[in-house]
């Protein structure tokens, strides 16, 4: 079971101080980028990639053992990107592993687990950038925002009922950004989960803001000035098995 842990900690290393002002901004970025979206597919377990493995606990900090992590305890590294061995090949010699696996497949096949209806399934993921943050002491007196909405219909369990219960929205962000002490910098990638994602009747839908997040643990949110690249985006089940990842469907 995999358990949904607001890594957001991570945070504290960014240096976004409530008394931050006006970022420089002296690197290269865009002029305008406001909003994007991502549609959702059925996530599949990767084939022939290295298994990655990180410490459940400490921000998704890379690890081979328990001991790599800083919370140190037995179970503390676990997989969270599995991948098969491949045992075919494409037409073109592509290694490839068949049949194709759910995560959900891949942990043991539960029935409570979640997919797409293939005939109604479907799901969006939006990012806006805001102008505003929420009112809280901890934020800047400019301060900006991101805010996230998810929207899910036609998920089913695995007995092909309408799904239910409580999963989790995991967005995988790279900030670049003027440090108020460092100067101009790009952190390393950071996980945010955390983000409950409540299934009712085959369909969900959550709304919220990464400051929100971040106010919730005691942290300020972000300084103007940040250049927020989307790494990932992916939905856990209720079972703790990644669902949906963003991506295409072409249709057959």
């Amino acid at each position: 079971m995999r358990r949904f842990v607001i890594l957001l900690l991570v945070a504290i290393a960014l240096g976004l101080s409530a008394n931050s002002v006006h970022a420089q901004c002296a690197f290269t970025h865009s002029s305008k980028a406001k909003k994007l979206q991502v549609d959702l597919v059925q996530a599949f377990v990767s084939c022939g990639n290295t298994v990655v493995k990180s410490c459940m606990f400490d921000a998704g900090q890379p690890c081979s053992v328990d001991s790599d992590c800083p919370t140190n305890f037995p179970g503390a590294c676990v997989v969270t990107e599995p991948s098969r061995t491949p045992n075919t090949h494409t037409q073109s010699g592509i290694p490839s592993c068949q049949p194709p696996q759910t995560f959900n497949e891949y942990n043991g096949s539960s029935p409570t687990s979640w997919k797409f209806d293939p005939a109604k399934g479907k799901g969006t993921v939006q990012l806006q950038a805001a102008s505003k943050a929420p009112l809280n002491p901890l934020n800047p007196v400019v301060a900006r925002d991101v805010v996230i909405s998810l929207k899910l219909t036609g998920v089913i369990d695995g007995n092909g009922a309408a799904a239910n219960g409580v999963g989790g929205l995991e967005v995988v962000a790279r900030w670049t950004f003027n440090d108020p002490v460092n100067g101009d910098m790009t952190v390393q990638d950071i996980p945010f989960q955390g983000f409950p994602v409540v299934m009712v009747n085959g369909q969900a839908k959550l709304k919220t803001t990464f400051d929100t997040g971040l106010n919730h643990i005691s942290q300020p949110g972000y300084s103007p000035c940040v250049n927020w690249e989307l790494v990932s985006v992916g939905v856990y089940d209720s079972d703790g098995s990644r669902f949906a990842h963003m991506g295409l469907l072409l249709s057959p």
